[in-house]
């Protein structure tokens, strides 16, 4: 469990800095006494004296010694292309490229610390969204039950009857594809879970003897809401997060690996198993990419078991 912890750790850790370990452009420049941050901002040739280019070649500015930069490690960005393979792309991993490249001549290492990147923001946005969306329904239901109770079952079952893939898929037929409208699409159908849990509990809790106690007290409205039902009603979210996490990272691979998620050239693990699936002679277009995904799905699971140990 205690490598669970330490994986999903490094694995987010390598996806926020992500644009630190790899890219073309530097991290700073120190030019002319000023200090300068690439990654933070884009500066336009004229700024360091290249008026025949828009954009900057740091490096080159670098070597002719005209600025001091510091560069990532790795020196290709998510969409730039080796133009100096040996061979044609994709290329097998080697002492330039490590885990090789995929079809375009573009980094496989570099692909998929931006493809972590973007998985994770998929899957921590659309968890955190949900769980508030589906806890704030399945509460508010199962606490004042009555009417309110039966209107939000019925919104629950509309919900959980419309076909999810339709619904992206007519929405990206009306829409550019983004991670935005992804994030959209599938919180609007992720909550679900989050408020059944959430109803269930609320129904429990509210008939705890300490509860009855408190309204005989003379609590009662929001301060009884926030004080004796919320905090005792967070153990299945605790329980249920790292899977939903895990639903969501393994979705959005899924529609990239079909063609219907984030628009090209964005990097994603999908994306890459597709090109494996399209290269079956490139195994590291296939091997890497899968191997990351089953260790932060498998890694997700554990980190549900901790969380269930030290909340008794």
């Amino acid at each position: 469990m205690k490598v669970a912890r330490v994986v999903l750790l490094l694995f987010f850790l390598a996806s926020l800095g992500a644009r630190a370990i790899a890219h073309r452009d530097p991290l700073i420049v120190r030019y002319r006494g000023h200090w300068y941050f690439p990654a933070l901002r884009f500066y336009s040739g004229v700024v360091f004296e290249e008026t025949d280019a828009l954009t900057p070649d740091y490096r080159k500015l670098a070597q002719s010694g005209r600025i001091r930069a510091l560069f990532p490690p790795i020196a290709y960005g998510p969409n730039d292309a080796d133009e100096t393979l040996a061979a044609p792309p994709p290329t097998a991993p080697d002492r330039r490229h490590w885990l090789g490249t995929d079809d375009r001549g573009r980094d496989v290492l570099v692909r998929l610390l931006y493809g972590m990147r973007v998985s994770f923001a998929f899957g921590l946005l659309t968890w955190a969204v949900s769980a508030v969306l589906g806890y704030a329904i399945g509460l508010v239901s199962g606490w004042r039950g009555g009417l309110v109770d039966l209107l939000g079952q019925r919104l629950v079952e509309i919900t959980a009857a419309i076909p999810v893939l339709h619904v992206i898929l007519f929405a990206l037929c009306l829409f550019r594809p983004s991670l935005w409208l992804l994030t959209v699409l599938w919180t609007a159908f992720g909550w679900l879970p989050f408020a059944a849990y959430a109803r269930a509990e609320a129904l429990r809790v509210r008939e705890e003897l300490f509860v009855q106690s408190a309204r005989a007290s003379g609590i009662g409205g929001w301060r009884l809401f926030t004080r004796h039902l919320l905090p005792h009603t967070l153990s299945p979210l605790r329980a249920l997060s790292p899977l939903v996490i895990g639903a969501n990272i393994a979705v959005l691979a899924g529609l990239d690996f079909l063609g219907l998620g984030l628009p090209a050239p964005t990097a994603s693990w999908g994306e890459l198993l597709r090109q494996g699936r399209e290269n079956p002679q490139a195994w590291w277009l296939l091997v890497f990419p899968l191997g990351a995904l089953v260790a932060v799905l498998l890694a997700l699971p554990f980190l549900r078991d901790v969380s269930r140990e030290e909340g008794g």
